[in-house]
């Protein structure tokens, strides 16, 4: 009697294939991940191709040691650049050593990386007087979103285009605390504040009334 035991070859799926995930370019890795599905017996090992549009040659990120069914994927920060990439499990191997590797056009997933907007004031000077007009510049896709606070009071505006102004109505602290615009919903957080100042005022009091006769 001869008996052979054949294992299924593991298996490696997006939990959800074809949905577009988006990154901010920022010094600090988001949060976003990338769920995976796996089929076979852990632990897993997984070799993951992240390719960008203008590259021949996708990046391969090698996981080791899944230990459930069930793997997030967050990609390095440093793999990632300005513009969208296709993420694909090239090879997934299971604990009894069986493994499957990934042909052409395999399930995959998009990410696109924006560049976060930014936000700079036109003057450097900091103090301005009631009745002042203060202006920004953006940069980014328009619409923006200005986040912003006056007499500690959280406020929010927007601007349809590349600049933003808002004139000194009272006096107060004005600061620009984060902008954000709509292609990419990334929101950089900045701190540019602005004094307001009260305009000076003069009155006469305790006068008196001197009247000279003359001939």
């Amino acid at each position: 009697l001869l008996q052979q035991t054949v294992s299924p070859r593991p298996l490696a799926l997006f939990s959800k294939p074809g949905h577009s995930y988006t990154y901010c370019k920022a010094e600090e890795a988001g949060d976003e991940i990338i769920p995976i599905a796996l089929e076979g017996v852990p632990p897993f090992s997984l070799e993951i191709d992240i390719k960008h549009q203008s590259s021949s040659r996708p990046q391969t990120v090698n996981v080791a040691n899944v230990e459930t069914n069930r793997y997030d994927f967050r990609i390095p920060h440093h793999v990632l650049s300005l513009g969208t990439h296709h993420v694909s499990v090239r090879k997934v191997r299971d604990s009894r050593g069986c493994q499957r590797k990934s042909e052409f056009g395999a399930p995959n997933v998009q990410v696109q990386v924006f560049d976060v907007p930014t936000i700079y004031p036109l003057e450097t000077r900091t103090d301005y007087c009631v009745g002042d007009r203060i202006s920004y510049t953006l940069s980014g896709t328009p619409p923006f979103e200005i986040y912003y606070s006056f007499g500690g009071v959280q406020r929010k505006a927007k601007s349809p285009n590349t600049n933003f102004r808002r004139i000194a109505e009272k006096p107060g602290e004005f600061i620009i605390t984060a902008v954000s615009d709509k292609a990419s919903e990334c929101k950089a957080s900045v701190e540019i504040a602005k004094n307001i100042h009260e305009m000076p005022s003069v009155k006469i009091s305790k006068g008196k009334q001197l009247q000279v006769d003359i001939h």
